[in-house]
This record gives structure tokens, C-alpha cells and sequence, in this order.
């Protein structure tokens, strides 16, 4: 049989327009065919609601399902290993994850491509301590193995996936993905990834389980990205997967944002997270994304032009100030003060003086002046501000 489920011969007679050289053989063939899901059977949709009253069972609550796949998406280095084992832990016992997502108790397979054994062997342990877990309890619900430097892709696993009984484990997890891939296969390719999910969503048919694919961002600040667009390689990677679920920074100091986009679930509530080593908890921040540096580059430099034009306004042309005068009209402290003014001295419109001691003490302090073209008062047009694209492109000195 060829990849269709039909025999090359009785292929053949098709593609030439020809009857079958047995008909009745040939319609067996494409039954089989058929019943394998390896071609297309048209049904009554009034057939197909009897058939299928209930979506498939949930593994975890609002994520993923039975033989659905789910990607989870982080930076390198960002705790994904131990939210991970949490999740698999979670699962094996069926205890929530994260306190948030219920989940239905079964077996759970790791495959493990960047930890080595020893490592791994030291996590479970730790995370099942914070958890206030008996790692006895874990016995024949998580199952392990760690394929660091064993060659292994998902081709030549065809057959291991193929020896595993329907229904012995609820869910495999697939650690990093990057590493599953075949030689030769580029996760910046369409086709190639679109191939690869196609066939893990054979296994995960065949096995009644879902998989779980841990994978990498691209470099730099995603929050700029959509949930879907996050994430190394393919775009295909998104559309493939039933659950596509990232992980970003969130706009505090120590704290992430979880975002998913889902297939069978109603759409899923940004949460955030924190890391308290070893375990990730939700957070009561509100789940904000940390802002891109160029946009936040962007909109302080905007700022600082409509400061610089409220001082033109409100100081004298060429009478001398400093930074104080600037605080006081703007209401901010130093460190603002001064690069509103160099704000606007590269926009031409405030001159450099002198350096003048204070008064009482031996600091020095630079006086600076508007120059008298720039002021409010020509002919009561005050908008006399140069728009910010008459900047030189070139340069990047200002600060954040």
C-alpha cells in the first residue's frame, strides 16, 4: 500500500482514469483507508453530532485535551524545566496546576533532551518538597527518560511511540522540541514543522494522550508580539498547535505574564506569575507586559519634546536658568530636569550658558537660556516647536 492506504497498482489505475483491476479489493482497501483516517469520509453533520455529543476529555482544565498539542513558549533560561515538572506532577495526581487549572489524573511521560539524569533525578525531589509531596506517591504515574547525547528525533521514535498502548499515559512532555528535531530540519520551515505536528497528531490520536512541545522565544522583548507570533521558528508551530501558550515579562520587576490561545476552550484569562525557586505561583499584580525599550525609548523622548515646549513657554528667552527652574515647572525631580533640557538642546532650542558656583556651597551648577526664536510670543503663535522628525536620525545619545 502506498501513503494513501491504497495499492500502487489500484492507484495507478486511477490516475489513469482506468476500473480498478479488482473493484471489490480496491473498495476494501479504501474502507481500510478510510476507517484509518488515512483519507477523507464525508458524513451528515446530523451523523457526525450523534457520534461526538461531548468534546474530548480535558487533561488540563481550559488548556488542552485528549489528543490535542500544546505548545508552551518561554525565554531560554526562564524556569520552563521547573514549570514542567510542576505541571507533569500536577497531572500524575490530578492537583491542580498553578492552583488555577484543574487537571485529570493519569499517567504522565517525560522525555527529557536537556537534562541529564542526574539533574532530573535531583529536581523531582525538590519540587515535590515544596510542593509538600511523597515522591513515593509519584511511583507508576511519572515516567522518565532522559535522551541528552542519544541522537534521538522524532523520526526515529516512530516506533517507539508506536509500541505505546492506547491510553497508558495521559500525557507526554516533549523537553526542549528544538531537540527532537530531525537532521536537516529547520523549525524556520513551514512544511518541514507543519509535517512534524502532523504526525504527532497521529500519535496523539492513536494514544488518546496529549503532548506537550517546551519550547524557546526569539531574542529580545516579546510583549510587543501577539501570543501566536511568540516563539522561535515557523509560524506554522501557532497555527498547528490546539494550545499555544506563552510566557513574557511582565512590566514589574520579577514577575511573568501567562498568556494562551486556545482551540476547544473558551479563551484563557492573562494570569501572572512569579518565580519563587523552585516552584511558579500566580500573582495578584495585574497581568501587564513589561514595555518594548524602543517603545518606551520613543514615547519618553515624545515626553520630554512637550516638557521642552512647556518651559520654552514659561521661562524668558535668554534670561539664565537651570535644572531647578526646570524641576519646578515641570514638577520632577533632577535626573528628569536634566534630560528634558538636553532634550532641548538637541532640538535647537536651548542654549548651553556657563557653569556658576551655588551659593552656598562649592558644587557647581551649568545655567542654560532659551534662545529668544524658540518663545511662545511671536505674534501669539505658540507652536513654534520643531516637529520631532526634523531630529537628526543618527542620533542616539538620549537616555530612557
Amino acid at each position: 500500500m502506498d501513503g494513501k492506504g491504497i495499492t500502487t497498482q489500484n492507484h495507478e489505475c486511477i490516475e489513469n482514469k482506468m476500473n480498478p483491476i479488482n473493484e471489490v479489493a480496491f473498495r476494501e482497501e479504501r474502507q481500510a483507508a478510510i476507517d484509518a483516517g488515512l483519507l477523507p469520509n464525508i458524513r451528515d453533520i446530523n451523523d457526525l453530532i450523534a457520534d461526538n455529543p461531548k468534546l474530548q476529555k480535558p487533561v488540563i482544565s481550559g488548556l488542552v485535551r485528549e489528543g490535542e498539542i500544546c505548545n508552551i513558549i518561554a525565554q531560554p533560561k526562564t524556569g520552563k524545566s521547573w514549570l514542567i515538572l510542576d505541571l507533569a506532577i500536577s497531572v500524575a495526581l490530578g492537583i491542580p496546576f498553578l492552583g488555577t487549572f484543574e487537571t485529570s489524573q493519569g499517567r504522565v511521560l517525560i522525555l527529557d533532551n536537556e537534562l541529564h539524569e542526574s539533574t532530573l533525578a535531583q529536581r523531582v525531589p525538590i519540587v515535590c518538597e515544596a510542593k509538600e509531596i511523597d515522591t513515593t506517591s509519584l511511583g507508576g504515574k511519572l515516567f522518565v527518560d532522559c535522551l541528552r547525547g542519544r541522537l534521538v528525533d522524532l523520526e526515529k521514535m516512530e516506533s517507539f511511540f508506536g509500541d505505546i498502548e492506547p491510553g497508558k499515559f495521559k500525557m507526554i512532555v516533549l523537553d526542549a522540541f528544538y531537540r527532537f528535531l530531525p537532521r536537516g530540519i529547520s523549525e524556520n520551515d513551514n512544511g518541514q514543522m507543519m509535517e512534524l505536528y502532523n504526525i504527532l497528531d497521529c500519535h496523539a490520536k492513536r494514544l488518546g494522550c496529549c503532548f506537550i512541545l517546551i519550547h524557546h522565544s526569539s531574542k529580545g522583548n516579546q510583549s510587543g508580539k501577539s501570543v501566536t507570533d511568540t516563539g522561535a521558528g515557523a509560524g506554522s508551530m501557532a497555527r498547528a498547535t490546539d494550545c499555544h501558550m506563552v510566557i513574557r515579562k511582565h512590566a514589574n520587576d520579577g514577575l511573568h505574564v501567562l498568556d494562551a490561545v486556545v482551540r476547544s476552550s473558551p479563551p484563557v484569562k492573562s494570569i501572572s506569575l512569579r518565580f519563587d525557586y523552585p516552584l511558579w505561583h500566580p500573582d495578584e499584580a495585574e497581568p501587564k507586559l513589561s514595555i518594548p525599550k524602543s517603545a518606551y525609548s520613543k514615547a519618553q523622548t515624545e515626553q520630554r519634546a512637550k516638557d521642552v515646549k512647556t518651559i520654552c513657554l514659561e521661562l524668558e528667552p535668554g534670561k539664565p536658568f537651570g535644572w531647578v527652574d526646570v524641576k519646578n515647572i515641570i514638577g520632577c525631580g533632577e535626573s528628569r530636569a536634566s534630560n528634558i533640557i538636553r532634550e532641548g538642546e538637541k532640538l535647537g532650542l536651548i542654549e548651553k550658558l556657563k557653569l556658576t558656583k551655588r551659593k552656598h556651597g562649592k558644587k557647581k551648577t551649568m545655567t542654560y537660556m532659551i534662545k529668544p526664536t524658540t518663545t511662545g510670543n511671536n505674534n501669539g503663535n505658540e507652536d513654534v516647536i520643531p516637529p520631532l522628525q526634523t531630529r537628526n536620525n543618527n542620533d542616539n545619545t538620549h537616555g530612557l
